[in-house]
């Protein structure tokens, strides 16, 4: 998904909302990976479904590294499935379940003006995001979003995003001219469907009272279902009731 806008047009606002929308029994196992240089978006951070935040280069490229070792053993699963299907003569495969990995990047700018853009290390798997549980939100101006590697090539490809109030000069993206808009109004574009939206302003303070809230229900429920003996602490907890949904006055968007 691509959230485009120019600067203050409330895209860092739109990817908070996506990741507190999260917060729904479709992504309990979710593993969220926040890429945030500006650190605009720090207190998600503590989200309890927040698997890896880098604010830097150096822990993105951490990030990477840990990405592409699970990734991989994604991969290997789907060929050793393969591989059983075709020993006992079963053309029905579908797809293997595989939690949710959701990587957001706010200001590719800043990403993509690095000497090496770590992120492109995961073309490899762009191909079989479907498949291997792999969604992408991009956030970024106009024209950084119309860059051509292959990690935005890809995402753009999936005609899926929310175009919000730029420069009229800009480029036009998934078939929407640029247009100035108030901050958080844009059209939601998927595939060849398109809407004017407005999101909600998101404030600190409602930010923080919503990730607190979700960081005690978490905790509540891990600690109802925590077995007495010591034995099973090593388990990772599943979480069998639903998380608050958060609704912030717009409709769900998809990753």
């Amino acid at each position: 998904m691509i959230v485009a806008g120019g600067p203050g047009s409330g895209r860092t606002t739109v990817l908070q909302t996506c990741l507190l929308m999260l917060a729904s029994p479709q992504y309990i196992n979710a593993k969220v990976v926040l890429v945030d240089f500006r650190r605009s978006s720090r207190l998600l951070r503590r989200l309890p479904y927040m698997w890896m935040y880098a604010d830097n280069e150096e822990r993105l490229v951490a990030t990477v590294e840990a990405l592409k070792q699970e990734l991989r053993a994604r991969v290997t699963q789907i060929r050793e499935e393969m591989k059983r299907m075709e020993e006992v003569d079963d053309d029905d495969l579908g797809s293997l379940p595989m939690d949710p990995i959701i990587i957001a990047i706010d200001d590719y700018e800043q990403i993509g003006a690095l000497l090496k853009n770590p992120l492109l290390d995961l073309k490899e798997f762009l191909l079989q995001a479907r498949d291997l549980g792999l969604h992408i939100i991009v956030a970024g101006g106009p024209a950084d979003i119309m860059r051509s590697d292959p990690l935005l090539q890809q995402v753009r490809a999936c005609r899926q995003g929310l175009i919000l109030g730029a420069d009229p000069n800009d480029p036009q993206i998934l078939g929407v001219r640029m247009s100035d808009l108030p901050p958080g109004r844009g059209h939601l574009v998927r595939r060849n469907q398109r809407n004017l939206i407005q999101v909600a302003h998101l404030a600190s303070n409602t930010m923080l009272s919503w990730v607190t809230r979700l960081i005690q229900t978490y905790s509540a429920s891990v600690s109802r279902r925590q077995p007495e003996t010591d034995s099973i602490r090593s388990a990772q907890p599943k979480i069998v009731e639903a998380l608050p949904t958060v609704n912030l006055g717009a409709e769900p968007l998809a990753v």
